[in-house]
């Protein structure tokens, strides 16, 4: 998957929903290429069949006493101003990043 400048195109558009990233257009969802928990791996867009490969969770960065009851963003699923990572839910749990500034891999953390 390659990343790009946004002009806010449903297309470039996700939402956190549950354990999924779910594009708002097209209901697809971020998927491990081919369910491969491997380093480097790369990350695609795919309808959704929930398999773990598509299946994340957010780790915040700050440490809270609570999660937060306010400043949940509805139209993305996630708090604002709270730095993240998304998760794979596969074995290694590894963190999705962004490689050469434009292509979703997945990384030891």
């Amino acid at each position: 998957m390659n990343t790009r400048n946004t002009q806010s195109n449903w297309f470039q558009q996700f939402k956190y929903d549950g354990q999924y990233i779910v594009n708002i257009g097209n209901n697809k969802v971020l998927d491990i290429q081919g369910g491969h928990d491997k380093e480097g791996n790369n990350v695609i867009v795919h309808g959704r069949h929930n398999g773990a490969n598509q299946k994340w969770k957010i780790l915040y960065l700050d440490e809270k006493d609570e999660e937060p009851t306010t400043g949940l963003d509805e139209d993305s699923g996630l708090f604002r101003n709270r730095p993240f990572y998304l998760i794979s839910r596969l074995p290694k749990h590894r963190a999705l990043t962004v490689s050469h500034g434009r292509y979703l891999k997945i990384r030891d953390k």
